[in-house]
């Protein structure tokens, strides 16, 4: 394994049968304009065999790539997302090709329908093919350089917590496609898919699990060769091709769990390879020709589509990590201080993944587009989020009365 770096809301409601209405609005209750003050919990396997135990954290990012455009000039929330843009030569990329990121390979192809499955999340975009944000990998070579997609998370505050998304992968060779957290090249988590090792005819689907730390840069950042269970690789119980399933990172104080489907691949600890800082989110498809990883170029153009990222987190950022403490210590008696995080619901957001909110964010990227004016946005009891949320719950309010009056009629 080797480093690469350089440096909306779903309608739950959408149904036209009346009880199909009343168990929605049971079972996916809207969060008020002062739940979740204290944060936001989950649980996660214990190291060393323990029980598995509930944590909680205090910030949050949801972004549905399926409904939301957020790189397009119609978007006018906080520039959460950059599409990265940058070269590497062969030598740096370590392949026979360089590696070229361009904006183009990062295609928001939204899903117009306005009803959205709930059980499966293959839905076509309006731009044709699979809807979200689809990462391209081209299989034309210019100028010596695969054409490659990287998107970046603006802030780079993300501490400890658990990293979510929702993804389908491609099932054309020779590429990488790889959902990480990253600071620097001796600080860094990554779940990578190789396609070259995907076999259908014996149903072997294998992910790469990683911590990059020093010891695997200085082995040529092969993380495979140590002996620390800081590089595994697992099989996937499906077909990661298929459809979308959820991958997740759970970056906690003294290990790291990965997850496919809510189930436990792999457990590190690593020591050192633990990250002790902040860092940021990526979401990255691409190929040098590299036989010992990536393999290719893709024969075909080779499409990867995310469909939703979620992050529930503390802030590195002391000053934040202050105010989530004080917006815990005001929550109003009564209110849900700690929201449950929805388990692989796609259409589970705590916020509007198309507003904003609070937060300062964690500073610039300077390989991305566009600025960093609001940061990661925190739900609390001001701005856009409470409004929108307040107005939804008064739509189903008005419309379940709706439906209930015409039960009556029927009954």
């Amino acid at each position: 394994m080797e480093t690469r770096h350089m440096r909306v809301v779903r309608r739950p409601w959408a149904t036209t049968s009346v009880v199909s209405w009343l168990l929605l609005f049971l079972l996916h209750p809207l969060p008020t304009a002062a739940d979740c003050e204290c944060g936001y919990s989950t649980t996660t396997t214990a190291n060393g065999g323990a029980a598995a135990s509930d944590l909680v954290f205090s910030e949050l990012l949801e972004s549905d790539f399926t409904r939301i455009d957020y790189f397009g000039d119609e978007y006018k929330g906080p520039r959460r997302w950059a599409r990265q843009v940058f070269d590497k030569s062969a030598s740096t990329a370590r392949g026979p090709f360089g590696e070229a990121y361009v904006t183009g390979n990062a295609v928001s192809n939204i899903v117009t329908t306005k009803k959205i499955k709930t059980t499966s999340n293959n839905d076509n975009g309006g731009g044709g093919g699979q809807g979200g944000l689809q990462l391209v990998v081209g299989s034309k070579v210019v100028d010596g350089m695969v054409q490659n997609a990287e998107i970046a998370t603006m802030g780079q505050d993300y501490f400890h917590g658990t990293y979510r998304v929702g993804l389908k992968v491609t099932d054309v060779p020779g590429t990488c496609t790889a959902f990480f957290w990253y600071f620097n090249d001796t600080q860094e988590i990554d779940i990578e898919f190789l396609s070259h090792e995907f076999n259908h005819a014996n149903n072997s689907y294998p992910v790469n699990l990683v911590l990059q730390t020093a010891q695997s840069r200085a082995a040529g950042y092969d993380a495979s060769w140590s002996d620390t269970g800081t590089f595994q690789k697992r099989e996937l119980p499906f077909d990661p091709t298929a459809g979308f399933h959820e991958y997740r990172i759970d970056l906690l104080a003294d290990r790291v769990v990965f997850y496919a489907d809510d189930k436990v691949l792999a457990t590190m600890t690593g020591g050192d390879g633990i990250p002790s800082v902040g860092g940021n989110l990526l979401l990255s498809h691409w190929s040098n020709g590299n036989p010992g990883w990536s393999a290719g170029p893709p024969a075909a153009d080779a499409r990867s589509v995310v469909s939703y990222v979620k992050a529930y987190y503390n802030s590195s950022n002391a000053t934040r990590g202050e105010e989530a403490w004080s917006r815990c210590e005001k929550a109003p008696a009564g209110s849900t201080k700690v929201c449950k995080i929805p388990e692989r619901d796609r259409g589970g957001f705590l916020s509007d993944p198309g507003s904003g909110g609070s937060g300062n964010g964690g500073g610039d990227n300077a390989n991305g587009q566009g600025n960093n004016n609001n940061g990661d946005g925190h739900r609390n009891a001001a701005g856009p989020l409470v409004a929108t949320g307040s107005l939804r719950a008064l739509a189903l309010a008005v419309e379940l009365g709706a439906a209930l009056w015409i039960f009556g009629l029927w009954c």
